[in-house]
């Protein structure tokens, strides 16, 4: 793949809501970077009842390959849709922290939004919460 960076990819929990364990897919890219890297959560389309994580591998792979930390997240789908579902706003950032952020070195200041389809519902719902406590301090 085209890019800047060759890319490093890690599956990884993020949220246990009811006993779902839901997942993350990293994209990191190898090497060190001179300063923290920005990030993109990315939430993956599928009518909120199909499609996970690696639905759009190719677009968090070429974004990652750019320099960019990219965390794409399953989300609970029908018949237990999350919508908007608390766990998943707070456990959105959640696949940063502590870990894959100290290996990727992330600027918590940086760190962006992006969805597709259901995925965009789910990512604006998400960012017209300003007032909730998980996202206070980001500039909506």
């Amino acid at each position: 793949m085209p890019g800047l960076h060759e890319v490093d990819v890690l599956d990884t929990p993020y949220a246990r809501p009811g006993g779902l364990e839901l997942l993350a897919r990293v994209y990191r890219p190898r090497g060190d970077a001179p300063a923290p890297r920005a990030a993109l959560v990315y939430v993956h389309g599928g009518a909120w009842a199909r499609l996970d994580r690696t639905a759009d591998a190719i677009l968090c792979e070429a974004l990652a390959a750019s320099g960019r930390v990219v965390v794409a997240l399953d989300f609970r789908q029908a018949p237990r849709p999350s919508l908007p579902g608390r766990e998943r706003r707070r456990g959105g950032r959640r696949p940063l922290r502590p870990r894959p952020r100290a290996e990727a070195r992330v600027d918590p200041a940086r760190v962006g939004l992006l969805g597709s389809s259901s995925g965009g519902h789910l990512a604006l719902l998400h960012a017209v919460q300003p007032g909730a406590p998980e996202g206070a301090g980001t500039p909506v």
